[in-house]
């Protein structure tokens, strides 16, 4: 079982293990993807790479609803991610790493943390940051990684509406995570699931 959130310090203490890969996955969602590159590149986690999860042929919606396994898949495996890494995900933002992390859950992959307060929390307590030149998309294995969509983790909205009468259930607010809003929630005793 991986832990969904991990500190800074296990990270510091775990951050050159083999099978660790430390993703920056913020949006960026106001900018362009040539910004968002020069932005990781300025600065950034040790030994982490970027995981834009945008491309080209993707409008701003791709942030709020699932991808294509195809989609997915590619994108992931382009920017250096593979089946048994356990993935170390954070963000600028607040939210990103949460969407993230959910979306590989959806796609099967159960290997992923987030880190806790991202990199701002990082940040402030003066842990190891870096810049680099921005890295060209890798060629794609075909063993590297398969998105295998996991569809029981979608809440339609009468199931919502009957978890919200039970009140067995723990709202964003109520949640440790100090980022923004999020459109999930927590049936307690159970997996997360995404309001779509």
């Amino acid at each position: 079982m991986f832990p969904t959130v991990i500190s800074s310090e296990w990270l510091i203490e775990n951050i050159n293990q083999q099978d660790i890969r430390i993703f920056d996955v913020s949006f960026f969602e106001n900018e362009t993807i040539e910004k968002a590159k020069h932005l990781f590149a300025k600065e950034h986690i040790k030994n982490s790479t970027q995981l834009l999860l945008r491309g080209r042929d993707l409008s701003m919606q791709f942030f709020t609803k699932i991808p294509k396994a195809s989609t997915f898949t590619q994108l992931a495996t382009q920017q250096g991610f593979s089946r048994g890494i356990h993935a170390i995900l954070y963000d600028r933002d607040g939210r990103s790493a949460v969407r993230v992390w959910w979306l590989f859950q959806y796609f099967s992959h159960v290997r992923v943390s987030i880190l806790q307060g991202g990199m701002t929390a990082w940040k402030a307590k003066n842990l190891p940051m870096e810049e680099r030149k921005i890295a060209k998309l890798a060629e794609v294995p075909v063993t590297a990684f398969a998105a295998q969509p996991r569809p029981d983790l979608i809440v339609e909205p009468v199931e919502l509406a009957q978890f919200l009468a039970s009140n067995k259930i723990l709202m964003p607010e109520e949640l440790p995570y100090s980022g923004g809003p999020s459109k999930c929630f927590f049936e307690l005793g159970r997996r997360m699931k995404f309001i779509i």
